[in-house]
């Protein structure tokens, strides 16, 4: 059974599973989730095995996707989840998550009350993205075994090294860390380039460097 962290991939190896936590599950953590998804796509080997999932502190079960977000998604020409309906944060998925990037500091509040031992494994997504731009970059893992398991290594390790990091910089005002819930199209397009910005900065973290276009 795959330890705390980590997923099992088809052919058996350890994967990474990164969850992307907003209140509803219906947009900011949607749309981080859909844009990690198509950043990963790029990294080829250095992303086999990584799981992407998301879900809502206070998520109505089943609800569907709002149409200013699909219509966000087609936009940018990211493909949509997949016969997508709303879900609420378990302990469980805090559990078998290796990296959890909440779209604010509430969010983060609520996963660490459900599971105090997975702080070193949960940021906001914007804290995340800070604190992996002052880690030194890492250098594409090649070691023996599955390709996933290697990438789930060098993962935990950023994860590991984003968590030493925390209080080392200079003062950030809370504020800065939080992504605030758009209550419509316009609020949606203002922090939909935060979350993408943020979502690529810990992608290109977590991964090595991509390959060429």
């Amino acid at each position: 059974m795959p330890t705390s962290g980590t997923a099992a991939t088809p052919d058996g190896a350890a994967g990474f599973s990164l969850l992307f936590v907003c209140t509803a599950n219906r947009c900011r953590s949607v749309v981080a989730a859909a844009l990690a998804r198509h950043a990963l796509a790029r990294y080829g080997p250095a992303a086999t095995g990584f799981s992407v999932a998301s879900a809502g502190t206070g998520a109505e079960p089943g609800a569907t996707l709002p149409s200013m977000v699909a219509d966000l998604l087609d936009l940018w020409e990211i493909p949509r989840p997949r016969a997508f309906r709303a879900r609420r944060l378990t302990p469980a998925d805090l559990d078998r998550a290796g990296l959890v990037l909440t779209a604010g500091r509430d969010h983060l509040h609520d996963c660490l009350i459900a599971r105090p031992g997975a702080a070193r494994r949960c940021f906001t997504l914007r804290e995340f993205a800070r604190l992996t731009g002052a880690v030194p970059p890492l250098a594409a893992g090649r070691g023996p075994g599955p390709q996933a398991a290697a990438a789930s290594v060098r993962a935990a390790t950023v994860v590991a090294a984003a968590a030493r990091a925390r209080g080392q910089g200079h003062w950030v005002p809370p504020e800065e860390d939080e992504i605030a819930d758009p209550h419509n199209a316009a609020a949606l397009s203002r922090c939909a380039p935060l979350i993408d910005a943020a979502v690529r900065a810990a992608v290109a973290a977590l991964c090595a460097p991509p390959r060429p276009r």
